[in-house]
């Protein structure tokens, strides 16, 4: 399942660029690859960076590898001088009646 929101925030792409990147927005920061939020620790990994434009992760909760989701972040400038920010999440295959094999591979894109 995917879920996308845009908003436009009234600042411009550089700025916003750097408060996107920087990991407190979705959470202390708890060491490397790791950032506390309201739900507890969740580990993050980079997959893409693409200054000012995208950038992309994926997280999990901590222990849970199988529910990692994929969120990328696309920033467009806009005429007036703000951004546009949309966030795309890309929440885990649920496979019917707890298959965990059928999960395990539909996560591998087998």
């Amino acid at each position: 399942m995917e879920i996308t929101r845009t908003i436009d925030v009234a600042r411009p792409l550089d700025e916003v660029w750097v408060v996107v990147t920087g990991r407190r927005w979705l959470g202390e920061p708890a060491g490397d690859g790791v950032v506390r939020t309201d739900d507890g620790r969740r580990h993050m990994e980079v997959t893409e960076s693409d200054p000012p434009r995208r950038w992309a992760f994926v997280w999990w909760p901590a222990g849970q590898p199988l529910e990692r989701t994929d969120v990328v972040v696309e920033l467009r400038p806009t005429e007036g001088g703000a951004t546009t920010v949309t966030v795309t999440e890309t929440l885990p295959v649920r496979p019917a009646s707890g298959d965990t094999g059928a999960r395990a591979m539909a996560l591998a894109g087998t």
